[in-house]
């Protein structure tokens, strides 16, 4: 009956309908002949047969594998493809600030770039200028800087007229109007007058409040009282407004050299961990964790160092103090074995002996952590009067670093942070321009 219904069908008896006819009749143990019979006379009719058909099929599985392999493979390459590097390369942006006459757009990361450009681009939707215009404009005012000897280095850089105060200069060279923030422009008087202003508000709401309630107070009583809440209103403005400004406003972009392949040695630097030694544990503890540090961030030029103080103490000198340094100098020696060439140090030890404080009435670190660091740069800078006795080896390698990473026991130091810091306060929109007596930073940073 089956097969008078099929006889009576039209059917398109295609390669995979016959394959797969064929399989569920195989599969379900049909050995009816005269179904095979009858579907061979069928496939005679159009010159083929169910073998044909079959390795037809199988053909067309074979390629359908292949090709959705192939998009699959497709798929992930381009997922793996560098499209920052892509992006560059095709960018006439890019192209232009490339040319940049103080040669450090290229030393820059990605991030920074991009920032550049971003930037760009916001001005362009501002001014209803092209991209490109206005890189060529930013060039040109960098260039007429760098052929002005008398200039500052910042200046000769295109980011200053891209993301400093440079960029009112340039948008006088496109012919656009200064349209700088009221607020950006008096952001220090806008600060403190709103904090002012909230602290008083708060504490004579609060007077008013408690004068309605108790009429039967003089004057004089609510005047000492709002003096006496001033403070603590202050507090709780400062808080909540500080709070504010986190979602009202992000944080400025700080440009950052790449320093990925290794810092130049004009910009060596050393981390160092201002600690106490205050048990044998406590020293190994903060030399694991200096390693870690260094596995995280190792690169030329890169020093790491503990700064070590004795706990405070009635005498100048303990019983276990020769036990923990010579503790602390044996992990640190441990540490440039495993990690330095021969007559190379990455690791350091400095300690500092104690010294009698009249106002506590014991001996203890001279300042204790302020005065670790400030000693520490005298140090560097060849003083030999400092308090630190004991030295790991020689300094003269670490003379001549410009910067120090300073770090509690208890922060860490994510992979490549250290690069990222040093590129930054390297970077020449961020190095510090001093006054001429030299006391006061008018701009960049001395800290960061």
């Amino acid at each position: 009956a089956v097969l008078v219904d099929i006889k009576k069908s039209s059917m398109d008896y295609n390669s995979h309908f016959v394959s797969s006819m064929i399989k569920a009749l195989r599969d379900n143990c049909v050995d009816n002949h005269s179904i095979y019979q009858w579907i061979e006379w069928e496939l005679e009719k159009k010159d083929t047969s169910i073998d044909k058909l079959i390795s037809l099929e199988h053909q067309k599985q074979a390629c359908c594998q292949i090709l959705m392999g192939n998009c699959i493979t497709g798929i992930r390459d381009t997922g793996n493809l560098n499209w920052k590097v892509w992006f560059e390369k095709l960018s006439l942006v890019e192209k232009i600030l490339r040319e940049d006459p103080y040669g450090l757009y290229g030393s820059m990361d990605f991030q920074t770039r991009d920032h550049y450009r971003h930037s760009i681009e916001e001005l362009s939707r501002k001014t209803k200028l092209s991209e490109v215009y206005i890189a060529k404009k930013s060039i040109e005012c960098a260039r007429e800087a760098f052929q002005d000897k008398s200039c500052d280095d910042y200046k000769k850089h295109v980011g200053y007229y891209i993301v400093d105060d440079g960029v009112n200069l340039l948008k006088k060279k496109l012919g656009c109007k200064n349209t700088s923030s009221f607020i950006k422009k008096h952001r220090v008087k806008i600060y403190l007058a709103s904090i002012s202003a909230g602290t008083v508000a708060l504490a004579l709401w609060l007077c008013i409040i408690n004068y309605s309630n108790y009429p039967e107070y003089k004057t004089i009583d609510f005047i000492l009282a709002f003096l006496v809440v001033i403070i603590p209103c202050s507090e709780i403005i400062i808080s909540t407004f500080n709070w504010s400004l986190n979602y009202l406003f992000v944080p400025r972009f700080i440009p950052k050299l790449e320093y990925s392949g290794g810092i130049p040695e004009e910009n060596s630097t050393i981390v160092v961990i201002p600690v106490l030694l205050e048990s044998e544990e406590r020293v190994k503890k903060l030399a694991s964790d200096m390693e870690v540090y260094y596995m995280a961030n190792r690169g030329k030029n890169l020093y790491f160092a503990l700064l070590g103080d004795f706990t405070d103490s009635k005498s100048e000198k303990d019983e276990s103090d020769e036990v923990l340094v010579n503790h602390a100098l044996k992990e640190v020696q441990d540490l440039n074995d495993k990690y330095c060439k021969p007559g190379e140090e990455i690791f350091y030890f400095f300690n500092r002996c104690r010294k009698f404080n009249e106002k506590q009435g014991t001996f203890m670190g001279w300042e204790r952590k302020r005065g670790k660091l400030i000693e520490f740069n005298r140090l560097l800078r060849g003083d030999e009067t400092t308090s630190y006795t004991v030295k790991s080896c020689s300094i003269e390698r670490i003379k001549g670093v410009k910067y120090v990473i300073t770090l509690d026991s208890d922060t860490k130091l994510p992979m490549n942070s250290a690069q990222k810091l040093i590129g930054a306060m390297a970077h020449v929109l961020n190095k510090p321009v001093l006054n001429n007596r030299e006391d006061k930073i008018l701009r960049g940073h001395g800290l960061m």
